[in-house]
């Protein structure tokens, strides 16, 4: 009886040891485990943005965005300025995976801006830059500058403006003016900064009326660009006509006149001209 217990509880001792020293290994293995263990890469944070490439002055710009901010970042909308390009916060956003906003009216002139995920120290840690060409109407009175060097009123025989054209019927007000069809083209711009142009224009023989040897006689004017289709517009003498034609900023362009008389032999008449522009900059146009 007393060798089976014994032998019971030498047993049982080997038992409890080997069960023991199981988890031991166990539990080695696991801290070993957790030591040696890569840990999980952190993911990058990153934006993207939908912005127009144009848009009109004073007007809120539109947008739409997405991102993956770092947490205790900023995600913000900048604008570059300044000779230094330094980079101010003009519109910030939530933190949240997507959205749309809408940037403040700015004046005319053509901005970069970037969204922007900015940490705590105020490092940039994801951008996407965008270049914005705001446009707005500017009259040819500013446009056509008579005190500019090259401006853009070239090769108008009898060149006169601004001033106004007073006929039996109405009066005027024209930014430049000359005999049609003589010293084409009458208007060449080599530094365009414009997307359309407005012209108004009156064919007369001014202060005379219409003689009977000029009854029928019309005046056209047309643009020419680099890319686009000329386009033109008639306009019977002492009566206002008017063309509106695309541009393309970049591209130069030019306007012709042409003078079309019933009876052949007879003297030109003037075309007077006046209208405005949607450019990206109110800086008078050049030929040079």
């Amino acid at each position: 009886m007393t060798r089976r217990a014994g032998n019971a509880i030498t047993c049982s001792t080997a038992s409890a040891f080997l069960h023991a020293s199981r988890r031991l290994v166990l539990l080695v293995l696991a801290s070993v485990a957790t030591l040696i263990a890569v840990p999980a890469v952190a993911e990058a944070a990153s934006v993207s943005w939908t912005l127009p490439g144009m848009a009109d002055a004073s007007a809120a710009v539109p947008f739409r965005w997405s991102a993956h901010p770092k947490p205790g970042s900023r995600l913000v909308v900048q604008r570059q300025e300044g000779t230094a390009r330094f980079w101010r916060t003009v519109l910030g956003l939530p933190g949240s995976p997507s959205g749309s906003a809408s940037l403040p009216g700015l004046p005319l002139g053509t901005y970069q801006l970037r969204i922007a995920d900015i940490g705590q120290r105020g490092a940039v840690l994801a951008q996407q830059p965008r270049a914005l060409q705001v446009f707005g109407d500017v009259p040819f009175s500013t446009l056509f500058n008579a005190n500019v060097e090259h401006q853009a009123v070239v090769g108008f025989n009898g060149n006169t403006g601004p001033g106004t054209a007073t006929t039996p019927t109405q009066t005027f007000q024209y930014a430049f003016g000359g005999v049609a069809g003589v010293g084409n083209p009458a208007v060449t711009v080599t530094d365009n900064n414009c997307r359309s142009i407005h012209f108004d224009f009156l064919p007369t023989l001014p202060e005379e009326g219409v003689p009977s040897n000029y009854v029928g006689a019309t005046g056209t004017i047309t643009v020419v660009q680099q890319t686009l289709d000329p386009v033109s517009a008639t306009a019977p003498l002492d009566s206002g006509g008017s063309l509106d034609a695309a541009l393309v900023p970049g591209q130069s362009w030019s306007m012709n006149s042409s003078a079309s008389l019933p009876q052949p032999g007879e003297d030109s008449f003037y075309i007077y001209v006046n209208g405005y522009a949607s450019c990206d900059s109110s800086v008078p146009f050049t030929s040079g």
